[in-house]
């Protein structure tokens, strides 16, 4: 009860991307298909997210009055120049970084963003709609 601040997950970008073939911890070579492990990674981190956010809401929140969310990070990308190839390429980092485990918390769907979704097509899971619906608005 004298905790107002609980965070579910900090950094996922960092253990999720990093983490699968990049040589960082805990870099496990059946998990390090860089063009699928990650994104499965993340899934079930949003998922676990959602569900200990909506566990914290119904069970502890009215009593304990506290707040929960989930801490994202990204290195800020800028364009090279401000031709339009080198401005969307920054947006496109941006949007695979952050967006990420931003957009299906923060974003009006509940899901990726949609320049994600056209980019990494089959390779990202599906969220069902009840888990859309868990993790829209999933941060306080």
């Amino acid at each position: 009860d004298r905790i107002k601040t609980w965070v579910t997950f900090n950094e996922a970008w960092t253990f999720t991307f990093l983490a699968s073939g990049w040589g960082k911890a805990p870099s496990i070579e059946e998990y390090s298909d860089m063009s699928i492990d990650p994104y499965i990674a993340g899934h079930n981190v949003l998922n676990a997210h959602a569900a200990a956010v909506d566990l914290y809401r119904r069970k502890y929140q009215p009593q304990q009055k506290g707040q929960i969310g989930i801490t994202n990070c990204a290195d800020w990308r800028e364009p090279k120049t401000d031709t339009q190839m080198d401005v969307s390429t920054a947006e496109r980092s941006m949007i695979v970084r952050l967006g990420w485990f931003s957009d299906p918390i923060f974003g009006e769907h509940g899901d990726y963003p949609p320049e994600m979704k056209l980019l990494l097509v089959d390779r990202l899971p599906k969220f069902t709609k009840e888990q859309k619906k868990l993790l829209k608005g999933s941060a306080d």
